[in-house]
């Protein structure tokens, strides 16, 4: 009886030990922060480029002027000079908005991470993450920057001579210009501006490396307001355009897309 006894004892001493270290381990697994990922996406600064868009290991990526509608146009061999950037679970650094990333299904039925609806590339090219390789090539591929002013894109457009290269806004809406201008003179006024909003991207834009600085000015409007000038010309965006891409604009008399 007596060894039955210490049984029965140490079988409920070591049931209660199982019972406190369970309740423990649950109490500290609620309490223990979630760790965050290391971010897939991140921002890099690259010598005379200034702040790029990397992946997680430092590698630099581009945009693709061609993919003004946000569909990507590097189809086939190009894909071997330019290899697609995917991530299915985007992570980013503080320094960016996560929002400003999306997933797209390319014509292929591959997947593609875009920014700000510009389609992101590798280039092969770039043997190390310092590498900058890519930027300028064919004066249609840039180092992927989170804070353009302004971007190049080029397609096709009914009445030009195909493709045509011009300006868009740094989330790929393109821009025009007013035939009925002076230099650095908008006279665009009232109920035009309606239909024609002035562009202003700040007195100190963020431009691909395709541009000087000292092509762009600020033109102080009659309203008081600001507006971004290219060679001159001030620049406007059309309200018919729904989306990237669209150039409805430039069917309307005196209006033409901003051609580079």
């Amino acid at each position: 009886m007596m060894q039955q006894f210490k049984f029965s004892t140490m079988l409920a001493l070591a049931i209660m030990l199982g019972i406190l270290f369970t309740s423990c381990d649950k109490e500290d697994d609620a309490t223990t922060p979630d760790i965050e990922e290391d971010p897939m996406i991140s921002v890099a600064d690259k010598g005379s480029f200034g702040s790029i868009i990397v992946d997680a290991e430092g590698n630099t990526l581009y945009f693709f002027a061609n993919d003004a509608d946000g569909a990507s146009a590097c189809k086939d061999g190009c894909l071997d000079t330019w290899p697609v950037y995917y991530m299915e679970n985007i992570t980013v650094s503080e320094d960016l908005n996560k929002a400003d990333f999306t997933n797209i299904t390319r014509e292929d039925g591959d997947k593609q991470t875009t920014y700000k609806g510009w389609p992101l590339y590798y280039f092969a090219s770039d043997e190390s993450n310092d590498d900058t390789k890519g930027d300028g090539v064919g004066n249609v591929w840039y180092v992927a920057k989170p804070d353009y002013s302004l971007m190049v894109a080029k397609q096709e457009i009914d009445g030009l001579e195909e493709p045509s290269t011009y300006l868009v806004d740094a989330s790929g809406v393109s821009l025009y210009y007013f035939a009925n201008d002076g230099d650095n003179l908008s006279n665009c006024e009232g109920g035009c501006l309606d239909a024609w909003p002035a562009f202003f991207g700040g007195e100190e834009l963020i431009l691909p490396s395709v541009f000087n600085a000292n092509q762009f000015d600020v033109t102080p409007r009659t309203d008081g307001e600001d507006q971004n000038s290219y060679s001159l010309k001030p620049l406007y965006y059309y309200v018919q355009d729904a989306q990237r891409g669209e150039v409805k604009g430039h069917a309307v008399p005196n209006w033409e897309i901003a051609l580079l």
